[in-house]
């Protein structure tokens, strides 16, 4: 068991992620003596479920992403680390060693391989896909697969492609993982088909749960992500969360079309801030949606103003 933590110790780097509040999540679970499943529809880094598994608050979490790259990851640290491992050990870089630094256009190279790979996206071994998701999420501004590299495509600014890849840490991350794979459920859908399986318990039992939502962001969500939802999907998404008497949790950027899906009737509703570096940087007001019959309020980080 380690100490819970707001920092993340995910392998991945997440625009967004939601790490920051893994002790205001910890403390929900208490006030709601939940300790069973703890799942994320819309997983990315899984920042929060990590935490929250390694500290021995959950006994099991289900990490759920409908990007082929995100799943192809997971399914590959909880099925083959040894390949990612032994992958990142030739890269010829590594933060902790920039005496041994290759030239720029070395990096540049290396960067475009990778990036070629991943946009043709001709795949015939999900390991690959894998790994090539994993080295732009790491090697990318803020993680975010549609930005360019750290330092530019020329890898002559102030940082380089190097900066978020120390090998050491990144492999003790991997093994992290898989030492818990018994504990670790990934699966591929779509945000509403996976609560609609949730719904019939396929996914798991669903007595002694908690899913808290972290979708896209409505307004910049398809220029941050491959996989971003359609207001239909959103759409979607609530009524399966407003149908079914789950305990969940939801953040989402300020939008009144969010706003709306979440009738104050039905849901407690808040605002919360929280600082970001994706993007923009700087502290900004999220929405904190959760069901009536989630007992919640504010706690370490995370202050909730009604709304």
């Amino acid at each position: 068991m380690s100490r819970l933590s707001n920092k993340s110790a995910s392998p991945l780097r997440y625009p967004g992620g939601k790490a920051k509040i893994t002790q205001f999540v910890s403390h929900l679970l208490d006030l709601n003596s939940i300790n069973g499943t703890y799942i994320e529809p819309f997983a990315g880094g899984a920042g929060i479920a990590l935490n929250l598994l390694y500290a021995d608050k959950i006994q099991s979490i289900v990490i759920n992403d409908l990007d082929d790259g995100v799943f192809s990851f997971w399914n590959t640290v909880l099925t083959e680390p040894e390949y990612l491992i032994e992958r990142i050990k030739k890269i010829p870089f590594d933060f902790a060693d920039q005496e041994a630094l290759p030239d720029s256009s070395v990096l540049q190279s290396i960067w475009e391989e990778h990036h070629y790979r991943y946009s043709k996206n001709r795949y015939h071994d999900m390991r690959e896909k894998a790994f090539d998701f994993f080295m732009l999420n790491r090697t990318n501004v803020s993680g975010i697969i549609k930005a360019g590299p750290i330092g530019g495509i020329n890898q002559d600014g102030k940082y380089n492609i190097s900066a978020r890849f120390n090998k050491q840490t990144l492999i003790d991350r991997l093994e992290m993982v898989y030492q818990h794979r018994d504990r670790i459920k990934v699966t591929n859908f779509e945000a509403s088909h996976f609560l609609a399986q949730l719904a019939e318990e396929r996914i798991c039992d669903t007595s002694n749960i908690l899913v808290y939502l972290d979708p896209p962001y409505y307004v910049q969500g398809k220029n941050l992500y491959n996989c971003y939802a359609t207001d239909k999907i959103h759409e979607l998404v609530s009524g399966q969360l407003l149908e079914n008497n789950w305990k969940w949790l939801l953040t989402y950027d300020v939008a009144p079309q969010i706003n709306m899906l979440y009738p104050s009737t039905q849901v407690q509703k808040f605002k919360y801030g929280i600082h970001y570096s994706a993007n923009k940087k700087g502290n900004f007001q999220e929405y904190m949606f959760a069901t009536n019959a989630l007992t919640i309020e504010s706690f370490a980080n995370v202050t909730l103003t009604t709304i």
